[in-house]
This record gives structure tokens, sequence and C-alpha cells, in this order.
């Protein structure tokens, strides 16, 4: 088995499809270029906060879930996200 697609990407992704962490659901998956890093995971998610759908690469969630569950980040809703990715 090679070590790339959407199988091997979701055992490294720290929500899952229908999962709720803080504001945001993972709705949906998708795999982009050859499908070996978690950049190339991207999640559909849904904020239930702002009530706004978006697509994120996995990796990017994956460390704002690691702040979020560490206290580091106060919040896990769009606003979060999409600050974290301005900077």
């Amino acid at each position: 088995m090679a070590n790339s697609g959407l199988d091997y990407l979701l055992q490294f992704s720290k929500i899952q499809k229908n999962e709720r962490v803080g504001d945001i659901e993972a709705i949906d998956f998708k795999v982009i270029n050859n499908g070996t890093q978690m950049g190339h995971l991207i999640i559909q998610c849904k904020c239930h906060k702002y009530n706004k759908g978006f697509n994120i690469a996995a990796s990017v969630l994956n460390w704002k879930i690691g702040k979020y569950f560490k206290r580091a980040s106060k919040s896990l809703d769009y606003t979060s996200v999409k600050k974290l990715r301005m900077e």
C-alpha cells in the first residue's frame, strides 16, 4: 500500500467527518496533488458560531486544534482560523 491518499491522511487528522471541535465541524474531505502530506488534505468545514462554510488544509487546522486543546487558543471558529491564515 502506498503512503498516500485519503485513507492514509485521515489517520493523522485531528478531526474526522461529522466531528465537531470548538465551533468547527468537519463536513467532508478531499485530496489534492499526490496526497502524501497533510497540506494535501483539504477539509470542508462549517462554523456553527458564524454559520459559515469554508475549506482549509488539514495541516493548518490540525495545528489550530492542537493550540485549542492546549488552551493556547481561547476559541476555535471561523475568525480564529481566518486570523491564523493571515499571520
